[in-house]
């Protein structure tokens, strides 16, 4: 007959039991683990992501505030040398006038008259003649500057001192780079 298998005594299989949930459990930790594993991932990408933004957007300042320096100091270039052409101009003009007034007693008699005029009766004083011999030098300045079509020379030593400008600029921004461009050599009075 047949004849069967003993079967295994009774207190060998709970360990067998035991054991194949320990494996179960260690599994199921493993899978936790991983799920762990892939949230902290996730969330570190997400911190990542978000300093490379903090560290753009400081960038993007750092850049931001350097171009405003640079063209502040452009602006403030640009104001000293109109402040220095008026100067010069007003100069000019207050040298035009009283050599014009001088060399001309008609002037000299009706600037007398009006003056004379002007203090005696301050609402009837009449044209003010060395007023309007300014006005009369600034009006031909400006038609002639207009209508000028020649370029003046610009002085080798304005070119030199704004090339060593721009060196002395990149040096405080740590730039090391020489090279410059082209300045042009000459301007038209009339794009001034």
């Amino acid at each position: 007959a047949r004849r069967s298998l003993p079967s295994p005594p009774l207190p060998l299989r709970p360990p067998k039991i035991l054991a194949a949930k320990a494996v179960i459990e260690a599994h199921e930790q493993k899978l936790s683990l991983v799920d762990e594993m892939k949230a902290i991932h996730s969330t570190q990408a997400e911190l990542l992501s978000m300093l490379a933004d903090a560290k753009s957007m400081e960038l993007q300042y750092m850049l931001k505030a350097d171009i405003v320096k640079k063209l502040d100091f452009v602006v403030q270039k640009e104001e000293n040398f109109r402040a220095a052409q008026q100067t010069e101009l007003a100069e000019a003009a207050s040298v035009a006038v009283t050599a014009q007034f001088t060399a001309d007693k008609d002037l000299q008699g009706k600037a007398l008259a009006q003056a004379l005029e002007a203090i005696a009766s301050p609402d009837k004083a009449g044209e003010d003649v060395v007023g309007a011999m300014f006005t009369s030098y600034f009006a031909n300045y400006v038609k002639e500057v207009q209508g000028s079509t020649s370029e003046v020379e610009i002085p080798a030593s304005v070119i030199a001192e704004a090339k060593a400008e721009i060196l002395a600029m990149r040096a405080r921004d740590g730039n090391d780079d020489t090279s410059l461009p082209d300045f042009p050599t000459k301007v038209s009075l009339a794009s001034l």
